[in-house]
This record gives structure tokens, C-alpha cells and sequence, in this order.
């Protein structure tokens, strides 16, 4: 379920910082949306869900250990072929 929100809806995201990386993920709904985002929420078990403007709502996953999470759905999925070469999960398994 989450792989095809991620798909159309979501992304992976890598901020370099001094010496190292921090991986985040999310997605971005529509607010008359966001009991979807709460149902992925409690589903995962990780994350936050909030509102994002007036119009939209964001579920954000930032601890590590959780975005690991994350990846490990991925890595089980149709995606896994194309996740597996992208530069976020390059920069992740290091």
C-alpha cells in the first residue's frame, strides 16, 4: 500500500549534513485526505501526520530507524528493482 501512495504521491528525500546524511519520507495528500495518512500512520507504526497549509497534509517519517522501516517495505515490493538504484538507497546502505 505505501509503495503505490510513494509512487504517486511521495518521496524520499536526503539532507546532507556536515559530515553526514539524514534520510527522510513522506507523503503529501490533499487534507480531505488525511484519515489515509493517519490509516498508513497506525498501519507502519511510525511517523507523523500533520497539516501542511490549508489545503494539504503531510505523513513524515525522519528517525532513522524508521525510515528503515520504510525501506525494508520497498525492498520486498514491485519496486524494489528501480528503489534499489537510486542514489537514496546508494547513499543508505553505506
Amino acid at each position: 500500500m505505501v509503495c503505490g501512495f510513494t509512487d504517486s504521491e511521495g518521496s524520499f528525500m536526503i539532507e546532507r549534513r556536515l559530515d553526514s546524511y539524514l534520510f527522510k519520507f513522506k507523503i503529501h495528500l490533499h487534507i480531505d485526505d488525511i484519515e489515509v495518512l493517519y490509516f498508513i500512520q497506525k498501519t507502519l507504526g511510525v511517523g507523523k501526520v500533520s497539516p501542511n497549509g490549508v489545503a494539504s497534509a503531510i505523513f513524515r517519517v525522519r528517525k532513522q530507524e524508521d525510515v528503515a522501516k520504510i525501506i525494508d517495505i520497498f525492498s520486498k515490493s514491485i519496486f524494489s528493482s528501480v528503489f534499489y538504484t537510486t542514489s537514496f538507497m546508494k547513499y543508505f546502505i553505506q
